[in-house]
């Protein structure tokens, strides 16, 4: 299933909040990616992503993922599989740290195209349930954003594409051929006379 990344660009600067050094009312911190984009995005104006692809978490160091293979050994995860476990121990509030240090790749036809920075901590609950235990070659997620800069190549261990603060998020979406035709209007063919 082929899918479509749709990107809109606006010229009106983004509206005052903690990434364009501004004070919010907000009283939680930003995400570790969020904090790296909040200085250049006082300067870039606005450009917005609507993306549909999957999302895929990396670890962005070795010793993060060593500490994910301890919470794993906590956890009661025999019989499952390597993605079941994962989504396991990220969806236990106990490991919930590590889902806030996990790099939150967005790929588009399997290619890593943005690295997601979730606006509020409330997100990564979102973040989470994209991780299926049982993923199916259907599953789709949408993801609505403010595109930002470049990540740094320490960000997502080596990683350098666009962040992408994330605004909104529409997991665990099956697309069949019948249910995109009313987004995706099929091609119409004539036979020639």
């Amino acid at each position: 299933m082929d899918q479509v990344e749709i990107a809109e660009q606006s010229s009106p600067p983004l509206p005052p909040g903690p990434i364009d050094g501004t004070p919010s009312t907000a009283s939680a911190p930003l995400t570790a990616p969020a904090r790296e984009m909040a200085p250049a995005r006082a300067m870039v104006e606005a450009s917005f992503v609507f993306a549909l692809g999957r999302v895929e978490p990396q670890f962005p160091s070795l010793a993060l993922e060593k500490e994910f293979a301890q919470a794993t050994g906590r956890a009661e995860t025999a019989g499952q599989t390597d993605r079941q476990t994962l989504h396991s121990v990220l969806a236990d509030r106990a490991s919930r740290y590590l889902a806030r240090q996990i790099c939150w790749v967005f790929t588009i036809e399997g290619l890593e195209t943005y690295i997601l920075a979730p606006r509020d901590p409330a997100d990564f609950e979102l973040l989470i349930e994209a991780v299926r235990p049982g993923p199916r070659t259907t599953d789709v997620d949408v993801v609505i954003g403010v595109r930002g800069p470049i990540a740094p190549p320490e960000a997502c261990n080596g990683l350098m594409v666009p962040l992408v603060l994330q605004g909104q998020m529409y997991g665990r979406a099956s697309l069949t051929c019948d249910d995109a035709s009313p987004v995706f209007p099929a091609t119409r063919h004539f036979s020639s006379i």
